[in-house]
């Protein structure tokens, strides 16, 4: 845990030096209390011996968003408290952090860049996500990216870069080291080229259960954009050399695709194949959720194969708002028996009702195939929410959720029914 408080120190300390300075022109800061009650009938998400639990919870959020002058902060944070009523698990304390920064310390030359997310996953990604099965997991990413144009049409960058990853009950912490330099063309106002190399080191606190290794890419990208869409196109190798097993090598490559459908909708296609570590996954994910879950990853100290193809489409109407999405990952681990092979679909869709009265509905389906030890999982998830706007500052809202998994491993089936009601106030905004 030391390493995780060092990083959240260092973004603390970056995010000061933002907020206090003098050049900074735009700041927005909200922040949140709740409180809620939730009912479920299979607290411990079980096939047999099922127990009822009341769960009450109490939270505060904090969000801040600076932009202008030569810094950039967007800040988001969450406390969470949980008591069991019943005392099917001990009370809980959940903390969550996802800190952007950065200071353009001269224009187009020289910019720092930090970011800390801190969150809870899933030890066991199969397993159901209860209080036992969570994990507290932190990423602190520091460095600088350095521009050299060259001409008006050509420029060079070099992003050294520090990671350090912290996993609560996984023996996979680890430092990352590593340097991206690229060189990038506009051949035409709406195309570039470019090539784009990187070399990373890994190194795990305990390498005597983990292999540390050396990871290097070279790719061509193809990038440019249209009256209603923007693309970027990535191919190229990557190795990797580790220290305790066999070296991998292949092809690697990305697309990603964002079309505008209309003034208030979108559909993004993202695709990508790569060799790396699981790690460098879940980073991939805080920053952008919209390249892949991370749920749908088994934490490891492996090296894998990781096949992602996610769609998604989002529509923000002024009285309905809807967003779908389908995700299908392949997943193939060089060493530890955890390939899988895993398809997602999602949507929800929210109305306004009247000006103070909201009402959704939701649902996911969820199938992984572990094809190491001949296993299927389905899992089913369908619920509705209707939201009260009580006044400016506080709102009320009501969940009703069904859940259900199936499994070719009878033991780990389970269905829940559950109610949550809670009421939000707006402490504080500028």
């Amino acid at each position: 845990m030391e390493n995780s408080a060092i990083g959240k120190i260092y973004v603390a300390v970056f995010a000061a030096a933002v907020c206090a300075s003098p050049v900074a022109v735009a700041v927005d800061f909200t922040s949140t209390i709740s409180a809620g009650l939730k009912y479920t009938d299979n607290a411990r998400l079980t096939s047999q011996n099922e127990e009822d639990d009341w769960i009450v919870s109490g939270d505060l959020t904090a969000s801040l968003i600076e932009t202008g002058g030569p810094f950039d902060a967007n800040v988001n944070s969450s406390l969470r408290y949980q008591d069991y009523v019943n005392g099917t698990y001990s009370d809980r304390t959940y903390f969550n952090l996802g800190a952007l920064l950065a200071w353009k310390q001269i224009a187009n030359r020289l910019e720092w860049q930090a970011s800390d997310f801190f969150s809870q996953t899933q030890v066991n990604s199969t397993d159901p996500n209860t209080p036992n099965n969570l994990q507290n997991t932190n990423v602190f990413s520091f460095g600088p990216n350095i521009n050299f144009p060259i001409s008006g049409r050509q420029s060079i960058s070099v992003s050294p870069v520090f990671r350090d990853f912290y996993y609560e009950n996984s023996d996979t912490d680890n430092q990352q080291y590593g340097v991206n330099a690229g060189w990038y063309y506009q051949m035409y106002p709406t195309l570039n080229v470019g090539l784009n190399g990187s070399v990373t080191e890994v190194r795990y606190d305990n390498d005597n259960v983990n292999s540390d290794f050396t990871r290097t890419s070279y790719q061509g990208v193809l990038s440019g954009n249209r009256p209603r869409s923007v693309y970027t196109l990535r191919l190229g190798v990557t190795n990797i050399d580790r220290d305790n097993f066999d070296d991998q090598n292949g092809a690697s490559g990305s697309l990603d695709w964002l079309f505008t459908v209309s003034g208030r909708s979108s559909l993004r296609a993202f695709l990508s194949s790569d060799l790396n570590d699981t790690s460098s996954a879940y980073y991939s994910s805080q920053i952008d959720p919209d390249t892949g879950d991370y749920a749908n990853v088994q934490t490891s100290g492996d090296v894998l194969r990781n096949n992602t193809a996610r769609v998604t489409y989002t529509r923000d109407g002024t009285v309905v708002m809807t967003r779908v999405w389908t995700e299908f990952r392949d997943l193939n681990y060089d060493v530890a028996p955890d390939d899988r092979r895993v398809m997602v679909v999602g949507t929800s869709l929210d109305r306004r009702i009247s000006p103070m009265t909201t009402a959704g509905v939701y649902g996911r389906y969820n199938r992984t195939k572990k094809t190491d030890i001949t296993r299927t999982d389905k899992t089913y998830v369908a619920g509705g929410i209707m939201g009260f706007n009580l006044s400016r500052k506080l709102s009320a809202n009501i969940d009703l959720q069904y859940q259900k998994k199936t499994s070719t491993q009878a033991v780990d089936e389970y269905s829940e029914y559950s109610v949550f009601a809670g009421i939000t106030y707006g402490l504080a905004g500028f």
